[in-house]
């Protein structure tokens, strides 16, 4: 965020008046996957991404997971730790209460941060990959030879 010419800046802005519906969330954690390089890539071509680019002054798209700070929802309690698909990098947040999940604790004290990686999107990715589409045996030997992402990861 600083030099010449930086690829992220802090902006301050307004937090919108709650409605019926909606939550006061504060993000905790972010996920921060190597798919969001291309999101901001304004050089890459429309084609060759399954979301659309990340603009100028938009805010860095990212999974989250946050605590409930303020709710004017029925089905949402304050102080609910949720996941949000599409956080965004913010210090704070208001969504719909239709837009979060709440999460369950998981067992043996593991951490919330298992829900962005091996129980989220990466984990599912890597298990339909590995076990739906090449349909791996137990007796299998798998190489994996580009798997520096995120799903490469967590079927390793």
């Amino acid at each position: 965020m600083s030099g010449p010419n930086p690829t992220f800046r802090l902006e301050t802005r307004q937090l919108p008046t709650m409605k019926p519906g909606q939550i006061l969330l504060k993000p905790y954690f972010l996920s921060n996957d190597p798919a969001q390089r291309m999101w901001i890539d304004a050089e890459l071509p429309a084609d060759r991404s399954y979301l659309e680019p990340i603009e100028v002054g938009q805010v860095m798209a990212s999974r989250g997971i946050g605590k409930v700070i303020c709710s004017r929802s029925s089905k949402i309690k304050p102080g609910s730790q949720v996941m949000v698909p599409n956080i965004g990098w913010v210090d704070y947040v208001v969504l719909s209460d239709e837009s979060v999940s709440v999460l369950k604790p998981l067992p043996l004290g593991l951490s919330a941060t298992h829900y962005l990686g091996v129980l989220g999107n990466t984990g599912l990715t890597a298990y339909y990959g590995l076990v739906v589409q090449s349909e791996a045996k137990p007796q299998d030997t798998v190489i994996f030879s580009g798997a520096a992402g995120a799903t490469g990861s967590v079927a390793i």
